[in-house]
């Protein structure tokens, strides 16, 4: 009989996704309290509390307790098993936030992963969720590329679009079981080779997703030539429930280095009770291609060889890929040259599997990460 983990103690609501996906990955169990303790709906919120089922739908003897004002949740991890999953989840919060934790925890489950979430929105938001089709185009050929998943076990399929508020999507994620980890080396980001984008639209005219893909290539063709944005109209009863479009563009070097950009149309939010504005609407196709361009124009330049959208996921996977040292350089971002969110990550990855990484500062001026990973290919079992 194994010995008992000892209790991981936290706070806030903040990176409560990540948290949860290091405890099933260490085996740790988990104590969350002070969860909104102030806000005017306090405790977990509906896609928080959907995220909890799905991680208790992939693994075996997994044990959530919330407390009566959902303000503290108690996450007792079992084992990760994947298997064939089917759920339902609220449009709250974009599918990318569910199939993020999913690419985190699938490659170390004793079977394949099929899971099937249907409901939400396909887009991006303000909170930075990666969408299904950069996660295709971008997240996993740099996590194959980086630590040798296997790029033939992958897939994302996208059956349906759905666009805020309704959403009504339905996609797909199929992962196999990583056999071995290699630790990533990430030093050298090359130079810009091609850009690919995909423009979608939902229950609007096609020309949107035509206008959205034209504006957008206009802008970066100015810079490279290589520049390709498909365009895709959903129609039917793959368009979802609500009017919408979304921008995915996804930029390569010479030496595989991805960034990434994303944009999406939204509805006007109102005070229910006032009906004055509270954000504006977005619903100009030329418009937000030109957003999404910059944003991918600045990525760029910014530079780093993992993009900020790819870093948590990074840090994961060096953390328990083989043990040996990971090191990448990548942008700097904050006062000390990382931001908050790295920096709690980081203490959050000491707390569950007792890995430090080192920070430094290159002579180039980026940030460098670099850490031994734990050695594991799944749960609690150590690399052969």
């Amino acid at each position: 009989m194994e010995p008992r983990q000892q209790l991981v103690k936290l706070q806030g609501h903040h990176q409560l996704r990540n948290r949860l996906v290091l405890s099933l990955l260490s085996g740790k169990p988990v104590r969350i309290d002070q969860i909104r303790p102030d806000a005017d709906e306090p405790g977990l919120k509906d896609y928080e509390v959907v995220l909890l089922r799905l991680l208790e739908m992939i693994s075996n003897g997994t044990t959530v307790r919330i407390s009566h004002t959902g303000t503290q949740v108690t996450f007792l991890p079992g084992t990760l098993i994947n298997g064939s999953v089917e759920l339902d989840i609220p449009p709250t919060r974009p599918v990318g936030y569910y199939l993020e934790a999913l690419v985190a925890l699938a490659p170390f489950g004793k079977k394949p992963l099929s899971c099937t979430l249907r409901g939400g929105i396909t887009g991006s938001d303000h909170r930075g969720d990666l969408t299904p089709d950069t996660i295709r185009t971008a997240t996993l050929p740099f996590l194959a590329a980086a630590y040798g998943l296997d790029a033939g076990g992958l897939e994302v399929q996208v059956k349906a679009r759905g666009s805020a508020p309704l959403g009504g999507c339905d996609v797909r994620l199929i992962v196999q079981p990583a056999l071995r980890l290699h630790p990533a080396r990430l030093l050298d980001q090359g130079r810009v080779l091609k850009i690919r984008g995909i423009a979608a639209c939902t229950r609007v005219a096609p020309a949107m997703a035509t206008r959205l893909a034209n504006a957008a290539r206009s802008k970066l063709t100015r810079y490279i030539p290589d520049v390709y944005v498909y365009a895709d109209a959903a129609r039917k009863d793959t368009a979802g429930l609500s009017p919408g479009f979304a921008v995915s563009l996804v930029a390569e070097s010479t030496t595989g280095v991805r960034y990434i950009a994303e944009v999406a149309s939204r509805p006007r939010v109102a005070d229910p009770e006032t009906g004055e504005e509270i954000r504006a609407a977005v619903n100009d196709p030329e418009v937000l291609a030109t957003q999404c361009s910059r944003a991918l124009l600045e990525a760029i330049a910014t530079g780093g060889c993992v993009d900020v959208a790819h870093e948590w996921l990074a840090m994961v996977f060096a953390t328990v890929c083989s043990d040996e040292v990971s090191k990448w350089k990548q942008a700097r971002r904050g006062e000390h040259g990382v931001d908050a969110f790295t920096i709690q990550a980081l203490r959050d990855i000491d707390a569950f599997f007792n890995v430090q990484f080192k920070v430094s500062e290159t002579k180039d001026g980026f940030i460098s990460l670099s850490g031994v990973g734990a050695g594991f290919n799944s749960i609690h079992r150590k690399f052969t």
